[in-house]
């Protein structure tokens, strides 16, 4: 049975048709991935998922030796995998993808962009509202509205720099992210029967201050993956 994959992002809104049975697509920011995510920040593998049709669902296996991936379900850290059905999501940093019913798309679009949707005819021009025509005097007299207070950011943000399946591998990744002066925390997690340790600077109240640290690690060429949760 087909199945959509939906993925959106920073300069990314593209759509693949996956049919069971076909090799699993590679997702990561090798432009050879078969669902290439730009990533100019580098915070994802270049080999991060593979995604296979799966019955009415898909199989995500993390193709990444220290970066995971975040799903509906939970977690998935290095070599796990996960069976994901129709309306469950995985999330790679900024990037999440959309599992779908294919419904009566065509089989002909797999592993390929769908097209754009025709654009909707231009509505006729009409006067201003009332509101708006105030709005436009108050600025022509000089006067003008208070700017209201941006809304709070609903999220925390982390940037994880590994999840390993040893304690020691954490700490020496902990230690080398001290020799930059950034202040990791190592943190114990159970996954699928096992403990995964995850390593993590923050949490950042705003994602700008996360972005500045995701530059410093990319200096370095440390892989990375931004996570952000709701508060």
């Amino acid at each position: 049975m087909p199945v959509l994959l939906r993925a959106e992002g920073p300069s990314l809104n593209r759509e693949l048709l996956l049919q069971e049975g076909a090799a699993a697509v590679t997702v990561g920011r090798d432009p050879a991935a078969g669902l290439h995510l730009p990533d100019p920040e580098r915070a994802l593998s270049r080999k991060h998922l593979s995604i296979a049709a799966l019955g009415a669902g898909v199989q995500v296996t993390v193709l990444s030796s220290v970066n995971g991936a975040v799903t509906s379900q939970g977690e998935l850290a290095p070599g796990q995998s996960a069976r994901l059905s129709p309306g469950e999501r995985v999330s790679l940093g900024p990037y999440t993808i959309h599992i779908e019913a294919a419904g009566g798309r065509s089989a002909g679009v797999a592993h390929g962009a769908m097209p754009a949707p025709a654009a909707a005819p231009a509505a006729p021009s009409t006067p201003p509202p009332a509101a708006e025509a105030t709005e436009a005097g108050k600025k022509a007299s000089g006067l003008s509205t208070p700017a209201q207070p941006a809304a709070a950011d609903p999220f925390e943000y982390f940037v994880q720099v590994g999840a390993f399946r040893s304690a020691t591998e954490a700490e020496a990744q902990r230690a080398r992210l001290t020799l930059l002066g950034l202040e990791a925390k190592v943190s114990e997690r159970e996954q699928s029967g096992r403990t995964v340790f995850r390593v993590r600077l923050g949490p950042y109240a705003q994602k700008a201050a996360a972005e500045r640290v995701q530059t410093r690690l990319s200096e370095q060429q440390i892989e990375h993956t931004l996570v952000r949760v709701q508060r």
